[in-house]
């Protein structure tokens, strides 16, 4: 894989500016994810319940916002937030023989301008499977291994190295634009990737890395 195409200059950086910016409008909250299928509310809030009082005594959660797929917790401050979302991820709960996971809650801009990095890495992980597949938001770009293969540009699209494998670069495009890539993935059980394959670098920014999310 030739590093032409990861040195290829694009002004991207205003695009994660404003989902940091927008973030802060969320940080107090996480999305519970991987309820299996006939889980009712009732039972989410319960395990949530039973959960926070045998891990996190104590832990000032506020509300449970039940939507699509999830349930989204509210704490009084980010850091709260970040506290129980850590704790959970490392207890991997399970209910109904299926295991849960936390990530943050995004704002709707947030979801909408990672769409077509997160959308892309979920098929890249599908068929490079084995294989690490990460993003990295600061810059814009989607990894397999250490090879830069796909990267937003300041518009919003995507662009694929034309040296990539071209059936897969074509999927990863048909996807970046698929507003409904993972409500159509639901009914086959391959919508999930594992969380911890899901970001390059921490939400710190760290050396150019971020996060990811949907």
């Amino acid at each position: 894989m030739t590093h032409d195409f990861a040195k290829l200059t694009c002004n991207v950086y205003h695009i994660y500016q404003a989902e940091e910016a927008a973030k802060q409008t969320t940080a107090h909250q996480c999305r519970i994810q991987g309820w299996a299928e006939g889980t009712t509310l009732e039972m989410q809030a319960q395990k949530i319940k039973e959960w926070i009082e045998s891990k996190l005594p104590g832990s000032p959660m506020r509300a449970i916002q039940h939507e699509a797929y999830a349930a989204v917790l509210s704490f009084p401050d980010r850091h709260t937030a970040a506290k129980f979302a850590t704790q959970f991820i490392e207890d991997k709960p399970i209910l109904n023989d299926k295991p849960l996971y936390a990530k943050p809650q995004l704002p709707p801009s947030v979801i909408a301008s990672q769409r077509p990095l997160v959308n892309a890495r979920h098929v890249l992980a599908t068929e490079k499977k084995g294989e690490k597949t990460s993003i990295d938001f600061r810059k814009r770009m989607v990894y397999l291994g250490t090879s830069c293969v796909a990267k937003q540009l300041a518009t919003g699209t995507l662009m694929i190295d034309p040296k990539f494998d071209k059936s897969i670069g074509d999927k990863m495009l048909a996807a970046s634009t698929n507003k409904d890539y993972f409500k159509n993935l639901k009914s086959t059980g391959n919508d999930q990737a594992p969380p911890e394959k899901r970001a390059r670098g921490d939400n710190k920014g760290g050396k150019g890395k971020g996060a990811t999310g949907r």
